[in-house]
């Protein structure tokens, strides 16, 4: 939605629950009755934003790079694995032992 929003000549946008929240933390964009208006200065910092918090530059690249990628590929590019739009537990084993239980493997 971000990247989107980034890269698109528009500026006003559906004021949804993520737009309003990036407004009332971060004081992004203008809301205009059931509308926010990013300006271009306002895209800039959703840009810097993004790459503070997760590493991932998108004037420079595209999340859609990253759907294809395996989680430490993604991890080599950006902080934040979720990016790539893949469960966590994506092509990975996830164990867990019983309450008060010792989790063995091999028997052992």
């Amino acid at each position: 939605m971000i990247e989107k929003a980034i890269h698109s000549s528009k500026e006003l946008f559906l004021l949804n629950k993520t737009w309003r929240q990036l407004n009332d933390e971060y004081n992004i964009g203008t809301t205009q009755g059931t509308k926010l208006k990013l300006t271009r200065a306002d895209k800039n910092e959703l840009m810097q934003l993004v790459k503070q918090k997760t590493e991932f530059d998108l004037e420079k690249n595209s999340i859609s790079e990253l759907k294809h990628l395996h989680r430490e590929e993604v991890l080599s590019r950006a902080t934040d694995e979720k990016l790539s739009g893949k469960a966590v537990k994506a092509e990975r084993l996830a164990i867990k032992s019983l309450p008060k239980s010792t989790l063995k493997i091999n028997g052992q």
